[in-house]
């Protein structure tokens, strides 16, 4: 989430499952937005080059529009894009290590995101939230493996992707406002996808 599309973060300790669903068992990290008030847009970028020529470098990007589409209703746009190179598969080789060949350095990671709110708000004390996001990641194989043994697939899948993580979120919201208190109810629907090839 970009840091200028943040109203406040809470944070709960322990279990929150009955809040939250089961995959908050050991706690949340819940980040609440703001809502668009005016049409605004910001960019920013992001660029690592290491002094050493065999480590990966990092490149990232994102971006944020939102604003009000009509006295009612207002959406808001935010996606990314981000790169760590794998270093170099021979980054250790001349290191005084007893496996052959010696251990990789640190795997790289490819990350894409995008998620858009909508928001209608027919009175002053309701409003609705319609959200959809998608996210996706993926490693750079650096060549480490689970074995001391190298097969011939191993040197084949280096600066490939071996595991990637898909997920999608949709959700609607409504937050009230009475006065007896304030309610905010939602229904959420979430898919992860997960694929791993077995580096041993």
């Amino acid at each position: 989430v970009p840091a200028e599309a943040i109203e406040r973060i809470e944070v709960i300790r322990g279990p929150a499952a009955a809040r939250y669903g089961s995959g908050a068992a050991g706690g949340v990290v819940n980040i609440i937005t703001k809502n668009p008030t005016k049409l605004s847009g910001s960019a920013t970028t992001y660029l690592s080059v290491p002094q050493h020529s065999e480590e990966g470098g990092t490149r990232r990007g994102s971006f944020i529009v939102g604003g009000p589409i009509s006295e009612t209703m207002s959406f808001r746009l935010t996606g990314g894009y981000a790169k760590t190179d794998a270093d170099d598969a021979d980054i250790n080789a001349d290191a005084n290590v007893t496996t052959d060949p010696a251990a990789a350095g640190r795997e790289g990671v490819v990350n894409k995101d995008i998620r858009g709110l909508l928001t209608f708000e027919p009175t002053a004390d309701h409003a609705f939230d319609l959200e959809a996001a998608f996210s996706r990641q993926g490693n750079i194989f650096a060549g480490d493996r689970q074995l001391s043994a190298v097969n011939p697939t191993l040197p084949s899948m280096i600066g490939k992707e071996t595991n990637v993580m898909k997920r999608g979120t949709l959700s609607l919201t409504h937050r009230g406002d009475y006065d007896f208190g304030d309610s905010n109810s939602y229904v959420q629907w979430e898919r992860t996808f997960n694929k791993r090839l077995l580096e041993g």
